[in-house]
């Protein structure tokens, strides 16, 4: 920051330097002339009229002076309040540990130790030029670009967004971002300061994906199976779902315990996810209740599938410590969409899989009472 420039003392200095030159300069052409008469009387007498006027215009002005040199330490003083403050605010700036940078258009020219760390620079050279887009996973940078506008277009506004930023190194941090248009040095820039919430995107990401998945298998829990029946069952023609229950389960916590019966459940869920395909779902409805949706599938296809599914299942399991055991088998029952809703047909999908799924688990319990470890299609 530049302060201005007072010459009042050297105005003042020059005066006088002229008052002395013009006595020096009589004191010459009378020297030279010898005179004693008219003309140096006329010489003295126009330099004491001179002088005494140049003495009261320097009286004049060292009231003025004094005022403009009392105004000029006040002037000085804020200026150099300005500048403790400059200092004080860009330490804080550096210091930090937030993420902040200033950014013209999208190139980055200010970069503080946290955002330099943030992009993994170990000095702000490497990224001052770069366009902080760079810096963003694909699918953020087109939302971002819209962010910057929004800064530009409105410009007492802050704006708020979540961003995923990579590092020179890979990698990448959850970052929410609080932009604001400001001045700086004059010129139109925005403001980013940023925190990092990686740790609670992840706590929140894991609590929704806990109240959507059973805790033993990670598979989906009843509640998002139903969730994606109801989304995905209006989009195809025919699908199917199966009801499944393992025979003789209960023997196996029985004999084993239950911490081998949960770890058997494991190998079981992670058996049924192999078999499906991404369009399909597998879920635990409950206990050593499974249940599946499949799409586009007919009813020979689901037949096929569901021996698939008995004889992935009934092979060997073998336990932590080696011990190799096997389940009496499965009971699978099944309904098929829309052959089963017929006539029940609701105008509520809720409605429709609420029957496809009461219908199938009907016939599961055919296949249970007929011995177990078969399918068996509602209705037949």
């Amino acid at each position: 920051m530049k302060r201005s420039n007072f010459t009042i003392k050297q105005v003042v200095i020059r005066i006088v330097l002229i008052i002395v030159l013009y006595f020096l300069i009589e004191i010459f052409l009378s020297t030279i002339f010898k005179l004693d008469g008219i003309l140096g009387h006329s010489i003295k007498e126009k330099f004491i009229e001179d002088s005494v006027d140049i003495i009261f215009c320097i009286l004049a002005f060292i009231p003025f002076w004094c005022i403009v040199r009392k105004e000029e330490k006040k002037i000085n003083n804020i200026y150099q309040k300005l500048e403790e403050s400059e200092k004080r605010y860009r330490t804080v700036v550096e210091l930090s540990p937030e993420p902040i940078f200033l950014l013209n258009k999208d190139i980055i020219f200010f970069a503080n130790n946290a955002g330099c760390m943030l992009l993994g620079a170990h000095d702000s050279r490497q990224i001052i030029g770069k366009s902080f887009i760079d810096f963003l996973l694909p699918k953020e940078q087109a939302s971002f670009k819209k962010f910057l506008k929004y800064i530009e277009k409105e410009k007492n506004m802050t704006y708020l967004m979540n961003i995923e930023v990579t590092g020179l190194a890979g990698g990448f941090k959850y970052m929410e971002a609080l932009g604001i248009s400001i001045e700086y040095k004059e010129k139109p820039c925005s403001l980013i300061i940023m925190r990092d919430v990686t740790e609670r995107i992840k706590k929140e990401e894991e609590v929704k994906f806990w109240a959507n998945h059973d805790y033993l298998t990670k598979l989906p829990n009843r509640k998002h199976f139903l969730e994606f029946l109801k989304q995905k069952l209006p989009k195809y023609n025919n699908a199917a779902i199966m009801y499944l229950d393992l025979d003789g389960f209960k023997l196996i916590n029985d004999q084993y315990g239950h911490e081998v019966g949960d770890f058997l459940l494991q190998l079981v869920a992670k058996r049924l996810k192999n078999c499906i395909r991404n369009d399909d779902m597998v879920s635990r409805l409950g206990g050593d209740e499974f249940g599946i949706f499949i799409v586009d599938i007919s009813h020979n296809e689901a037949k096929i599938f569901a021996e698939k599914i008995i004889d992935v299942l009934k092979a060997s399991y073998k336990l932590k410590d080696g011990t190799i055991i096997n389940i009496a088998g499965v009971s699978i029952g099944i309904s098929l969409f829309p052959v089963d809703i017929g006539p029940m047909r609701s105008t509520g999908e809720t409605d429709n899989i609420d029957i496809l799924i009461s219908l199938a688990d009907e016939a599961m319990y055919v296949a249970k009472k007929n011995g177990g470890n078969q399918y068996s299609f509602y209705g037949l």
